[in-house]
């Protein structure tokens, strides 16, 4: 998404701020990592429901 910024909102180019980058992305992808598990364990349990149940 864009967005425009003050430059008092930008953090300088050192190399904490690029630590602090990198941790950040790390994070977001280990969220997303975990809300995708969570989405797979509710779509196998919804499309299993049905079938799981054996005829009489």
């Amino acid at each position: 998404w864009d967005e425009w910024v003050c430059t008092e909102r930008l953090l300088k180019f050192t190399e904490e701020n690029k630590k602090l980058q990198e941790e950040l992305k790390l994070k977001l992808r280990l969220e997303v990592i975990e809300a995708n598990k969570k989405l797979q364990e509710e779509l196998n349990l919804k499309h299993n429901n049905g079938k799981t149940k054996r005829r009489k």
